[in-house]
């Protein structure tokens, strides 16, 4: 069998997705090879991050002897989970088909390390029933794309969703032979601070194999070994990725409403003006983001009111709801769409920051509440993602809200990071417009930035109670902490189901399922009830 090398990595990609990689896509393949993974990968916005999925693939299949053998993909965001599970399994699929040379080369490699499957893919996150192949096949190559508390619960001894017997197994798993990529990190900066303590542990006789690649637009801090475009090689020399970079993407700031309730009735109008103006070009899908679920709820009702195609996603939402929302919008925000006609009718998503990174989706024009500047560049990264409007920018607007912008208090979850944002926003509008490219809105004040938490140091004490599972110490550090920060307060949340008919017979017959579930804080249950 001949080996791999790093030049068949852009015959891998294009077997598997039927396109060439990007230029950085092989620069970071050659890196991993040659040097292993950076610390951070810094990147725009839709410049296809995921991929580094098939980098990880590629290079456990080229040093299997020295690769860890289990690739976590983390993001704090179950829409995206979905999204990546998709494609972890084509790259499963196409290497179990071995359809080309190179396909078969990786299969034969993966099935070095043991396992029925050359590669395995599972998805973690709630709302669905948990998946435990994973863990009974250690020997298996796997790609777990998880969400911070589902990884993150299993790391630190306290699985959620795993029986107490099994705790240690999978905390043994996932703290050993693991490449964690550790996406849009912004949103998880304390759980990318107990990663980096654990990684700090003593370790064993035994090679642990404990790599953490943390990958954003928006990474925080600066870091030395941090892998970024080059200039030449990465954008000036290939036009697709040029395109989505320079993206021309101009933002209107609108003039700001007295309060929050006045916000659907401004959406309304700004809707009618984008959908039903011959200024603009062909518009087929619109984005509105807001930062409060209950204004994107009553946003949603004014617009399917007033007629409008809309649909309202959250985080709040069961599965079975959010699957259908989504394939009922796929048409309208696939980026990879045909322009829309002048005839097309225009498609609403309403979204709450539930949508705000990774997820894959494309508008022709986004209206967004003012947010911190790194939740608007990642709300803009929706916006023409794939640079197809060519002829005039994309255009979005930024509406503020009074008691916000010029708020003389902090609010209880930005600070004071909307004030300092729509502050800078107009010191930069320019004819009446701010550029909101890829390449833009940075060198923005620190305080427009939201506040970011951050993780308790971890004790060897802490480690100590964890380890004791059989049975659990009476008083035990929570995890909570170390997964979302110091300041997060801990609302114990509940499952509801409801059906049209629940009589003790039908539930005998069709049980409660995870998928028509919805978890809420108790204490907005006992509100409601």
């Amino acid at each position: 069998m001949s080996e791999l090398a790093a030049g068949d990595f852009r015959r891998f990609f294009r077997d598997v997705h039927g396109r060439d990689p990007f230029p950085w896509q092989q620069r970071l393949t050659e890196q991993v090879l040659a040097e292993g993974w950076p610390a951070t990968i810094d990147l725009p916005t839709g410049t296809g991050k995921t991929a580094a999925l098939d980098t990880a693939v590629f290079t456990l299949a080229t040093h299997h002897e020295t690769a860890p053998r289990r690739i976590v993909f983390v993001i704090d965001r179950r829409i995206v989970v979905d999204q990546v599970c998709v494609r972890a399994t084509r790259i499963r699929d196409a290497i179990q088909a071995g359809g080309t040379d190179v396909l078969r080369r990786l299969r034969e490699r993966l099935q070095e390390l043991g396992g029925d499957q050359p590669l395995g893919v599972v998805a973690l996150r709630g709302g669905i029933p948990i998946d435990r192949t994973w863990a009974h096949r250690p020997d298996q190559p796997w790609v777990l794309v998880s969400t911070v508390d589902q990884f993150g619960s299993r790391l630190l001894f306290r699985g959620y969703g795993v029986t107490p017997g099994m705790h240690p197994i999978h905390a043994g798993l996932a703290g050993n032979d693991c490449l964690i990529l550790l996406d849009e990190v912004h949103l998880s900066i304390p759980f990318a601070e107990t990663l980096e303590q654990v990684a700090r542990t003593p370790r064993g006789p035994l090679p642990r194999r404990f790599e953490i690649v943390q990958m954003s637009a928006t990474p925080g801090r600066a870091r030395r070994d941090t892998f970024r475009l080059d200039r030449v090689a990465d954008i000036e020399e290939c036009e697709e990725l040029r395109r989505r970079v320079r993206a021309g993407k101009k933002a209107e700031l609108v003039e700001p409403v007295p309060n929050r309730k006045a916000v659907p009735k401004k959406v309304l109008k700004l809707v009618r003006s984008i959908s039903g103006s011959g200024t603009h070009a062909a518009v087929g899908s619109v984005g509105v983001v807001v930062n409060r679920v209950g204004t994107a709820q009553q946003v949603h009702r004014v617009l399917i009111g007033a007629g409008f195609d809309a649909h309202l996603i959250t985080g709040r939402m069961r599965p079975l709801d959010r699957v259908a929302v989504l394939a009922a919008i796929q048409h309208a925000v696939d980026p990879e769409r045909d322009t829309p006609s002048q005839n097309s009718k225009t498609t609403i998503v309403v979204a709450t920051q539930a949508i705000e990174v990774g997820a894959d989706f494309s508008f022709d024009a986004i209206v967004t509440e003012c947010a911190p500047v790194d939740s608007l560049r990642q709300r803009f990264g929706r916006l023409n993602r794939r640079g197809k409007q060519t002829e005039a920018p994309a255009r979005a607007w930024i509406l503020g809200i009074r008691s916000e912008v010029g708020a003389k208090k902090p609010d209880p979850i930005y600070g004071d990071a909307v004030k300092s944002t729509w502050t800078e926003l107009q010191r930069r509008r320019e004819d009446g417009l701010i550029d909101v490219g890829p390449e833009s809105l940075t060198g923005f004040p620190d305080e427009a930035v939201a506040p970011r938490q951050q993780a308790p140091l971890l004790l060897q004490t802490h480690l100590d109670a964890w380890v004791q599972t059989s049975p659990q110490p009476i008083a035990q550090p929570a995890i909570d902490w170390f997964l979302h920060g110091i300041d997060r307060e801990e609302i114990p949340e509940v499952s509801i189901v409801w059906r049209r008919d629940h009589r003790p017979q039908v539930l005998r017959l069709v049980p409660p399922r995870q998928a028509e579930a919805l978890s809420v804080p108790i204490d907005a249950v006992k509100s409601w009830l």
